[in-house]
C-alpha cells in the first residue's frame, strides 16, 4: 500500500474582481504604450526635435524597463502586490502630471525625465500584476487567465491609436498654444484617471497573502516573512506553495472497496504459510505466434488476441496436472475444486479488483479474450458487480503492464495460489551453447505452504513456462 500525499492550493475563489482591477492595470499598460507613438509627431513640432530626438523619446521609454525591472520587483516584494500596483498607478500618474509644465516650458529634459517616471511606474505595475493573476486564477488556470488579461493589453493597443489622435488631433494651422494643450491634456486626463483606480483599488479588499495562506490550509508561522518587520507578503505565500518543501499530508477515509482489499491482503499475510518461487519464460513462440495469427484471429472473433489468454490456457492445464494448487483451506478441510475460476487482477479507478472467468478450462482464446475485454470495461466505469469478483479459486496478476520486473503478489484468499506476470524483456540468454537474445519474462508463484509443497509449486510454475515456450500444446492438450 502506498501512502497518497497531496499539494493543497487555495481554491483562489471570488477572485473576479480582483481580477477585473488587474484587467484595468494592463489595459492602461497597453493604452500608454502605445500613446507614446501617436505623441512623437507632435512633440517634434513642440520641441523642434530632429529625428535622433524623437527616437531617444522611445529609447528612455523602454530604458526605464531595463534599469528598474529589478529595483520595482524587490520593492513589490517588500510592499506586496496591493501596494506595488497602487503605488505603480502613483508613479505614472506622477510622470503624466510633469508633462504639463515639460510642454510649457518646451522643456525637452523635464519630458524626458517625466517619461521615465512614466514608464517606472509601468514597470511597478507589470512586476506587481502578472504574478498577481496566477495567484488570483483558479487551479490549473494560471496560464489561460494570464493570457486572457493580456488580452486587454492587446485590446488597448488596438484602440489607443484613434482614441489618441483624436484627443491629441490639431489643425496644421494651430499655433504653439494649441499644440502644447493638445498634449497637456490626454496626459492630464491620463493621470487623474490612474489616480482614481489607485484610489479604487485602495478601498477594494483584494485577497491578501493572510487569506490566501489560509485558503492554502497555510499555518501563518509556516511562511517566512521577507517584507518591513517580518511581514508575510503575498509572494512569499506563492513562493512558498511553489517551493515543494512543504510537508503536507490529506486525511481522507478509506473507500469501502479499498477497505475490504486491505482487510484480505493482511488476512492472506496473517493466516497463509505464504512463499514464492519463480522461474522464467522465453516468450518468443507465443509472441510468433501471435503475431501470425492476429489478424485471422480478429476476423474471426471480433477481439484481439492477447497474452493474457495464452496464460490464462497455461495456468488451466497446471492446475489440472496439481490440483492442490486450485485447491483452499476451509478450516480442517481442503476443498479440491474439479473446475478453475480464474481471477484476473485488473487496476481501477476505485482500486484493485480481481474479476473471476468461470470455468476457464470450458473457455476457448476467443472466449477468455473477450471475457477480459468485459471485465476491463466494467472495471473502467465502475460496473462489476459483487458476483463479478467473488468465488475464484485461482488468480493471475500482470505488474509487467507496470513495468515491474519481479514481484512477490499476495495470495488473494481463500485461494492458496497466485501467478505473477512481468515485463517481457529483451535479455541475453543461452541456447545449444550459444548466446542468443530472447524475449525474456520473469514469472512468480505464491502459494500456501500449509496445503501446496514445495515440490508441487514449483513444478505448477514449470509446466506453465514448458507450455508458455511450446504453444501448440495448449491446442493439442499434451
Amino acid at each position: 500500500m502506498h501512502a497518497s500525499i497531496q499539494t493543497a492550493s487555495p481554491p483562489r475563489s471570488g477572485n473576479n474582481l480582483a481580477l477585473s482591477v488587474v484587467g484595468a492595470l494592463f489595459f492602461m499598460l497597453g493604452f500608454i504604450t502605445c500613446l507614446n507613438d501617436i505623441l512623437i509627431p507632435h512633440l517634434k513640432a513642440i520641441f523642434n526635435l530632429n529625428y535622433t530626438q524623437a527616437m531617444l523619446v522611445q529609447f528612455c521609454f523602454f530604458t526605464a524597463y531595463a534599469v528598474m525591472s529589478i529595483p520595482m520587483s524587490k520593492l513589490v516584494e517588500k510592499m506586496g502586490y496591493k501596494a506595488g500596483i497602487i503605488g505603480g498607478f502613483l508613479i505614472a500618474a506622477l510622470g503624466c502630471i510633469l508633462f504639463y509644465p515639460a510642454a510649457a516650458s518646451a522643456s525637452y529634459p523635464i519630458f524626458l525625465g517625466a517619461l521615465f517616471i512614466l514608464a517606472s511606474g509601468i514597470v511597478l505595475l507589470q512586476v506587481a500584476g502578472n504574478p498577481y493573476v496566477t495567484l488570483l486564477a483558479p487551479k490549473g488556470k494560471e496560464s489561460v487567465m494570464l493570457t486572457l488579461i493580456q488580452a486587454f493589453n492587446s485590446l488597448a493597443t488596438t484602440v489607443a491609436p484613434p482614441i489618441g489622435a483624436a484627443l491629441i488631433f490639431v489643425d496644421a494651422t494651430a499655433s504653439q498654444a494649441e499644440r502644447i494643450s493638445s498634449v497637456q491634456m490626454p496626459y492630464l486626463g491620463l493621470a487623474g484617471f490612474m489616480i482614481l483606480l489607485s484610489v479604487l483599488i485602495g478601498l477594494i479588499k483584494l485577497p491578501d497573502a493572510r487569506k490566501i495562506a489560509a485558503e492554502a490550509g497555510v499555518a501563518a508561522g509556516e511562511v517566512a516573512g521577507s517584507g518591513r518587520g517580518g511581514r508575510v507578503t503575498k509572494n512569499d505565500v506563492k513562493q512558498y506553495l511553489a517551493g515543494g518543501n512543504r510537508r503536507l499530508e490529506e486525511r481522507v477515509p478509506m473507500t469501502r472497496l479499498r477497505k475490504r482489499i486491505a482487510e484480505r491482503l493482511l488476512d492472506a499475510q496473517h493466516n497463509a504459510a505464504m512463499l514464492t518461487t519463480f522461474n522464467e519464460v522465453n516468450m518468443r513462440a507465443v509472441m510468433a505466434l501471435r503475431k501470425k495469427y492476429q489478424d485471422a484471429f480478429v476476423a474471426k472473433n471480433g477481439v484481439k488476441l492477447g497474452f493474457m489468454s495464452f496464460f490464462v490456457k497455461a495456468a488451466v492445464e497446471a492446475l489440472k496436472k496439481y490440483p492442490a494448487v486450485n485447491a483452499a483451506i476451509d478450516g480442517d478441510d481442503i476443498i479440491y475444486h474439479n473446475y478453475c475460476d480464474i481471477g484476473i487482477a485488473v487496476s481501477s479507478p476505485r482500486g484493485l479488483v480481481v474479476p473471476i472467468l468461470r470455468n476457464a478450462e470450458q473457455l476457448g482464446f476467443a472466449d477468455i479474450e473477450n471475457g477480459i475485454l468485459d471485465y476491463a470495461g466494467k472495471a473502467k466505469d465502475g460496473s462489476l458487480a459483487i458476483e463479478d469478483m467473488t468465488g475464484g479459486t485461482f488468480t493471475i496478476t500482470n505488474g509487467g503492464t507496470f513495468g515491474s520486473m519481479m514481484s512477490t503478489p499476495i495470495i488473494n484468499p481463500p485461494q492458496s495460489a497466485i501467478l505473477g506476470m512481468h515485463a517481457t524483456k529483451e535479455r541475453a540468454v543461452v541456447e545449444n551453447d550459444e548466446i542468443v537474445v530472447r524475449p525474456m519474462m520473469y514469472l512468480a508463484l505464491s502459494y500456501d505452504h500449509r496445503i501446496i509443497d514445495g515440490r508441487e509449486a514449483v513444478l505448477t510454475l514449470v509446466t506453465i513456462k514448458e507450455l508458455l515456450e511450446d504453444p501448440a500444446r495448449l491446442v493439442l492438450d499434451i
